[in-house]
This record gives structure tokens, C-alpha cells and sequence, in this order.
């Protein structure tokens, strides 16, 4: 059985594809589905919800309505161009549990198109949140921007090599993990590899970029890493430049 994320992949591209047409607001949704056939959406067995006369998964439809409405008027800013850093993980994970349909929903159409946060549904009773990908354990601690010359707050990290998150927020519906490692990419210029340390977040940006900059110096080159974050809205969020450290590869 295929994970949520790759159902709605599946249902990304079906729509792409013109094969699944968009939700309109006539849709009426039944708590069960009329009949034992895969989702409409993705395909898959074990429907259990109804969409008209179609039978769906719950969080498909939710995803699928969700997705048709940004598909239809909601536009971002267009992509700066640059050698951009792409996130080898999530750096931002969001936790729902199970039952809290809307918020998971709302979640996962916000942050659709954005490699750096990834939307959970809580497994507490299987998978113990392995699919987040969280190294047990995690500390909570006081979420926003660090000030200058702060030192980022310790934290337990994982002997398996797993990535170190911490505990930023916590609310009724929902709980936010946001990673403390460095972020890594290749300056274009001299294919070094550049690290770089990024603020802490009080919440996930819908888009985010990191743009590496190769800066000739005297008497070697320095790196600068440009950061820029958006809201759902298109405002910039933060808009900063980054000291870059660069490290030397690995054979």
C-alpha cells in the first residue's frame, strides 16, 4: 500500500494529465463510501468516503479539493533564477493526527508545492512517526529568529546517523518539527561544497529559497548564501544574506 504522500503525487499528475478533473464546489462529500472500488483520485482500494457518486479515500478528497482551488487562482511569485540549494529532506515536518482531516487537508494544500516541508498524518500506534523521519528524542524550544550573535539551543541527535530535529511549536491540532542540521549545496562557480547555517522559523514558509553566491576575495574566495522565505500570500517573509562555510569533499 502506497503511502498519502504518493497517492497524491499520483493525484498531482493525474490532474496534470487532464485525466482527473478538477472539484468543483457541487461536490457533495458522504461520510462512507457507496461502493467497494478504488479512489477516484489515486486509484488505490479501501475507499471510504463518497464524492457524489465516486468513491474516495478520505484525505484524497481532501487533498484532491484542495488542489483543484490552488490550481484555479492561487499564484506564487515567479522563482528567482540562481544556483539554488535543494533540501536532500524536509527541513520543516508538521504532525496531524489522525482524525483532524481539515487541518491536515489545509496543511498539505499550503504547502503543496514546497520540497522543504513535508505534512504527516501522527502513527503513535504503528509507525511511531517514522515516516517524518524525527530522531527520537527531540527537545521543545522557544520557536522565531534567532538574534545576532545567539548560539542555536543544543539538541539530542540520533547515533544512526538520523537527522536532528527539535520540537518548535505544539497546539491542539497539530505539532511542528523543524531540522537543526546545516543546509549543503554547490557553489556553481567553483563546485565547492557550501554549508550554511539557517535561521530558526515560527512557522514554515510556503516557499523558500537558498541561493549560493561564489564572492572572490583576497586571498581566497568566500561564499555567501542568499536567503529569501514567502508567505502563502507572496510576501517576503525574510530576505538575508548568509555567511557560507565551505567544505572540502569527501573522497
Amino acid at each position: 500500500m502506497s503511502s498519502q504522500r504518493d497517492r497524491e503525487e499520483r493525484i498531482i499528475e493525474r490532474l496534470q494529465a487532464g485525466v482527473l478533473p478538477l472539484a468543483t464546489p457541487s461536490d457533495t462529500v458522504q461520510l462512507k463510501a457507496i461502493a467497494p472500488t478504488p479512489c477516484d483520485g489515486c486509484l488505490e482500494p479501501d475507499t471510504d468516503l463518497g464524492v457524489g457518486d465516486r468513491a474516495w479515500h478520505a484525505l484524497c478528497a481532501r487533498f484532491w479539493q484542495g488542489r483543484s482551488e490552488g490550481l484555479r487562482g492561487q499564484s506564487m511569485p515567479p522563482i528567482q533564477s540562481g544556483p539554488g540549494i535543494s533540501p536532500a529532506r524536509p527541513r520543516w515536518v508538521i504532525v496531524v493526527p489522525i482524525g483532524q482531516l481539515d487541518t491536515y487537508g489545509s496543511f498539505r494544500h499550503r504547502f503543496a508545492r514546497s520540497p522543504w516541508v513535508n505534512v504527516v498524518m501522527d502513527r503513535r500506534r504503528g509507525e511511531r512517526r517514522q515516516e517524518a523521519g524525527l530522531a527520537p528524542p527531540v527537545e521543545r524550544r522557544i520557536i522565531g529568529p534567532r538574534r545576532t550573535g545567539e548560539r542555536r539551543p543544543p539538541t539530542t541527535s540520533d547515533r544512526a546517523g538520523a537527522p536532528v530535529f527539535r520540537l518548535a511549536h505544539r497546539s491542539v491540532d497539530w505539532e511542528l518539527y523543524e531540522s537543526t542540521e546545516r543546509e549543503r549545496g554547490r557553489c556553481p562557480e567553483c563546485d565547492a561544497v557550501v554549508t550554511v547555517e539557517v535561521p530558526l522559523f515560527a512557522e514554515p514558509p510556503v516557499r523558500f529559497e537558498l541561493l549560493v553566491r561564489h564572492e572572490p576575495t583576497s586571498p581566497e574566495a568566500h561564499h555567501v548564501v542568499e536567503l529569501q522565505s514567502f508567505s502563502q500570500t507572496g510576501r517576503v517573509l525574510m530576505a538575508t544574506r548568509l555567511v557560507g562555510r565551505t567544505e572540502t569533499d569527501s573522497p
